[in-house]
């Protein structure tokens, strides 16, 4: 009697685990079809004949990309916004000697910014495009200091009325909450050694230090400079011009009506103000209309073209090994966007074991980190027999540093950078902190 009435639900339960391995079975294989038709469907990007490679950066300019947990990117919705400066001097370079390329388009709308040297690079690769004899044009809404900085270096800036194009210069914020600490009753005791050991001021001062403010205005005086001079040589302005506008802003923004468009246009910031229509047709009629949609220009965006026109990798019988390190140097292992000391170590022995690998330069942007790791690395970086190490050390915020390592007898260090952290002063013990 008991097996007949349990009958029923054993068939129900055949029955529901059958649907569920058909409906899981049709769904892996739609995936799987979807993948394979990919590549083949008629929304994939064409390579134009004749068009423009437009540079449409989405994101902060990195050296190398934050690894994301996956189970952290779906509970984000994605990974953080971030852009390879490679991917993008690599496309500029493939696409200034591409015939198929007439011209590059500088979208900027989505572009994050990045630090002074990482915005140089870029601009470099630019300004080389443009060397080679082909039109380069900067059609954005409008422009962060960043981007500016980037369309400087077109032929001519497009912009929206609406929007604004206006650099404010560099600067550094903290937050200090001594006074909180102390209403608490929280006791901070720190040991340090040294000036400029600013990393734990926020916990017993209730402001920024002397000592801090010339560290950090040392850099982004540095910065400003450098910006502000190329800025005006690539748009032909005066020499300090810039500054004189931003110091004397009130009379200026009054003489454009309180339009930041107009401003810019006026001071030689950009070279036409458009609406989002009346640019599309200007493009249009530079470029070419798009076989498809008559309304917007031929181009394809960096990240399809590097995708269709893959690079191949150099044989040779002598290499340089580039091993880039960015983010904070920590012990043991890490993943991308810190530098773990074992995770670094193992990258420069395996680069020393390629006997074709006769050279290791070591880009390393970093603010800092663990003094042990970095003596770790220091040790295995160290003297070597029949060796040479050439230091070159650069800067981003805290510390860039480029390391030289040829395999000939001696040693040398090579220093560029004036604001080094703990790793630039072990790889460069010559320079003064």
């Amino acid at each position: 009697m008991t097996r007949f009435l349990k009958l029923p639900f054993q068939l129900f339960w055949k029955l529901l685990t059958a649907l569920q391995t058909l409906l899981f079975g049709l769904i892996a294989l739609g995936l799987f079809l979807a993948l394979i038709a990919a590549p083949f469907s008629d929304n994939a990007s064409q390579m134009p004949e004749d068009g423009a490679l437009v540079l449409n950066p989405s994101g902060v300019l990195v050296e190398e990309k934050t690894a994301v947990d996956p189970l952290n990117f779906l509970a984000d919705d994605g990974g953080p916004s971030e852009v390879l400066i490679q991917d993008l001097v690599v496309a500029l370079e493939q696409a200034r000697d591409d015939p198929r390329i007439t011209t590059l388009v500088l979208n900027l709308d989505n572009f994050g910014g990045g630090l002074m040297p990482h915005l140089e690079i870029v601009a470099d690769g630019i300004q080389d495009f443009r060397a080679s004899g082909k039109k380069v044009i900067a059609a954005s809404n409008g422009y962060s200091q960043s981007s500016l900085l980037l369309a400087a270096e077109a032929d001519e800036i497009l912009m929206n009325p609406e929007y604004a194009a206006f650099p404010e210069g560099f600067s550094a914020y903290r937050t200090y909450f001594s006074s909180l600490l102390q209403r608490f009753n929280v006791t901070v005791n720190l040991f340090k050694v040294g000036q400029y050991k600013s990393a734990a001021e926020p916990y017993f001062q209730d402001r920024m230090s002397d000592e801090d403010k010339r560290a950090r205005l040392a850099y982004l005086n540095a910065w400003w400079d450098t910006y502000t001079d190329r800025f005006e040589t690539a748009r032909g302005l005066p020499a300090e011009s810039l500054n004189d506008t931003i110091d004397n802003i009130q009379t200026v923004l009054e003489s454009a009506s309180g339009n930041l468009g107009q401003l810019a246009l006026n001071s030689g910031w950009v070279d036409q103000l458009m609406s989002d229509r009346e640019r599309a047709e200007y493009l249009v009629g530079v470029i070419g209309a798009d076989e498809e949609d008559e309304q917007r220009y031929r181009g394809i965006g960096f990240e399809d073209y590097l995708a269709l026109n893959p690079t191949e990798a150099e044989t040779a019988e002598h290499k340089i090994a580039v091993i880039t390190a960015v983010g904070s140097i920590v012990d043991g292992y890490a993943d991308a966007g810190s530098i773990g000391s074992l995770t670094l170590l193992e990258r420069i022995q395996q680069a020393r074991d390629d006997d074709a690998v006769k050279a290791i330069v070591l880009r390393v942007d970093s603010g800092g980190g663990s003094k042990s790791a970095s003596e770790i690395i220091r040790q295995a970086v160290g003297p070597c027999p029949s060796r040479r190490h050439a230091g070159c050390c650069e800067h981003g915020i805290g510390c860039r540093l480029g390391w030289l390592l040829d395999f000939c007898d001696g040693r040398s260090h090579f220093c560029a950078s004036k604001y080094h952290h703990r790793l630039n002063w072990y790889f460069c013990p010559h320079s003064n902190p």
